[in-house]
């Protein structure tokens, strides 16, 4: 009788096994494709704890904030991103080798939103090449890193070094905003070389890669916010942008592939923003800790303090602390002296207890529940425009489909489902009412019920509607009746405003000019206006110099210009009498009355 013969032990028989004399039940092959490409399948079929061939895993991205404090307050300023290098010189069971790493953004630096598998199947692809247009920014561009240079022993991270810019673009005066070198001697590893006892195991892969003691997943800094991004028609975009829709690729410089269909090179499509104003807990790991608060900028309430020699032990989770607001069960951290037109007045500070898997306040230690929603289905997309509300949670993302749906986790049954009836976006929710923009034969605003799922077509036009925000009874969105358009040829729109408790829809604002991103709170709706810009109706990044935040009082029916200053105000989102708005890196808050 004759039976498979295990050679290694690590579960794998022989006739399958990726390394045969290695064990690695986990068979990883960082190169698989590649090796198929070639044309013979039992060519290099090796796995990565025997294949010397240097190859990397795309592991994802964490914010960084490295000015919390008066100067900045919350911005995320840089993305860490984290990666695993395999391959190795022989008898060494490591090497070191320089790195390239790209990105591709997917929009246009003023906001126009491209589908994420749009971006990747047109702009942004796995191609044989590294794709860059200089005059436009659109395509593949090495990433402006920094980065610890690699040690195989501790401190492993030793001797921080930066990539130095240049000016690739030819730009008159010279702008030296370009990245062309790749990062300099990463360290690549030969799985389990130096832990014989794991590989055996298929949980061995994980167990090896997050030993934190022995840093194995890597990481270095990427200044996204003063990358290239793409300006079709020629024309620079200044100042940086706050926000992008991107793509990343990680390969070892020099290696005899470039761009290739293997997934775990490539991230998906993300978005990622500079200057933010959360609404929900984020968790801080030690690692952005020691960026959020370097020179302790924070003066607590309570002198012991979560960051104190005394203080408890724990994750972080922090909360923007509004003007005049606290919390229930949390510690609040005022910044030490901010500027009149702050946006925030410090933190809000809860620890996460791992033992009961509770939240508490560091200083009370009263608890209440956390509650993990795994708000994920199958193969999906990155989840957009979450929101909460007194039912559940709302969410765009896609699943089955290029175009993104509207999204549902209830909070009684614990079900997360789709409920728009076709391609949905900007999800937004307020109490138990949830609205979208739905694709028909324009998008609309659709109206959704969690407690009775009555769904309701608010105001059917002919031309689209988008962007819509709910407070209580009123919904305020983005029109185009007055002027046809749609969410990618937006030129001159207008804003209306529905009242549930009329039934009615009025405008807002039908200036003949482009009006966008609007929000409604209480008596007062904002609104982003362009009457001001050169072009009242821009369409291109070119065309984007001038917008100022309007308002409009419900109550009294007048309307105000809120902001009138040089260059552009994006953005408003209101709360209560104050309005706060984006301008270059920074968030300002103004008061309406």
């Amino acid at each position: 009788m004759l039976t498979d013969i295990d050679g290694d032990g690590d579960g794998v028989s022989d006739t399958c096994d990726n390394c045969k004399t290695t064990p690695n039940a986990d068979q990883h092959n960082c190169d698989y494709a590649y090796d198929v490409s070639l044309g013979d399948p039992n060519s290099n079929l090796l796995g990565d704890a025997c294949d010397p061939d240097p190859c990397i895993y795309y592991q994802g991205t964490t914010s960084i904030n490295h000015a919390a404090g008066p100067a900045a307050y919350n911005k995320n300023m840089a993305l860490r991103v984290d990666y695993r290098a395999v391959g190795y010189t022989a008898g060494q069971g490591y090497k070191h080798q320089n790195m390239d790493a790209y990105s591709c953004a997917c929009q246009d630096v003023n906001g126009q939103l491209i589908d994420p598998e749009i971006c990747k199947q047109l702009h942004c692809k796995d191609d044989s090449v590294v794709s860059t247009n200089r005059r436009t920014d659109e395509g593949w561009h090495r990433l402006i890193w920094s980065a610890h240079a690699d040690a195989l022993t501790p401190p492993f991270d030793i001797g921080k070094d930066s990539c130095p810019l240049v000016d690739l673009d030819g730009e008159v005066p010279p702008v030296y905003n370009d990245c062309n070198t790749p990062l300099q001697s990463r360290l690549f590893r030969r799985p389990f070389f130096d832990t014989p006892d794991l590989g055996h195991a298929v949980a061995d892969w994980e167990a090896y890669w997050t030993d934190t003691a022995n840093h194995r997943t890597r990481a270095f800094e990427w200044d996204w916010r003063n990358q290239d991004y793409p300006h079709p028609d020629g024309t620079r975009y200044e100042p940086p942008t706050d926000h992008a829709r991107v793509r990343l690729w990680l390969r070892p410089e020099g290696f005899i592939f470039d761009l290739y269909p293997i997934p775990t090179h490539f991230s998906d499509v993300m978005n990622i923003e500079a200057a933010l104003i959360p609404r929900v807990w984020a968790l801080l790991t030690n690692y952005d800790i020691e960026y959020l608060f370097p020179t302790s900028p924070l003066v607590p309430d309570n002198p012991l303090g979560p960051f104190g020699p005394v203080g408890p032990v724990g994750p972080v989770f922090v909360h923007p602390l509004a003007w005049g607001h606290g919390g229930a069960e949390v510690e609040p951290y005022l910044w030490a002296d901010p500027p009149e037109d702050a946006a925030t007045a410090g933190l809000l500070v809860k620890r996460f207890n791992p033992v009961n898997g509770e939240i508490y306040d560091p200083v009370t230690h009263e608890e209440q529940d956390l509650e993990c929603l795994p708000l994920t289905v199958g193969k999906s997309s990155a989840i957009e425009y979450l929101t909460l509300g007194s039912t559940g949670i709302a969410a765009q993302l896609s699943v089955t489909s290029i175009a993104p749906y509207a999204w549902f986790h209830s909070f009684s049954d614990a079900s997360f489902s789709e409920v728009s009836a076709s391609a949905a976006w900007f999800t937004h929710m307020s109490g138990p009412r949830l609205v979208w923009a739905e694709a028909m034969a324009q998008s609309q605003i659709v109206l959704y019920d969690t407690v009775t799922k009555v769904k309701t077509v608010l105001d059917p036009q002919p031309h689209g509607q988008w962007l819509p925000r709910i407070d209580g009874d009123r919904i305020v969105w983005v029109d185009h009746r007055n002027a046809p358009g749609d969410m990618v040829n937006q030129g001159n729109s207008d804003i209306y405003l529905h009242d549930l408790s009329s039934g009615k829809s009025t405008p807002v604002t039908i200036n003949a000019a482009r009006q966008d991103h609007p929000d409604v709170d209480g008596d007062w709706v904002v609104w982003e206006d362009w009457r001001n810009n050169p072009n009242p109706t821009p369409r291109y990044s070119g065309e984007f110099k001038e917008s100022d935040i309007f308002a409009l009082n419900l109550k009294t029916g007048k309307e105000i210009q809120v902001t009138n200053l040089p260059g552009m105000e994006l953005n408003p989102k209101v709360d209560g009498d104050r309005v706060f708005y984006i301008k270059g890196p920074l968030i300002f808050m103004k008061n309406l009355r």
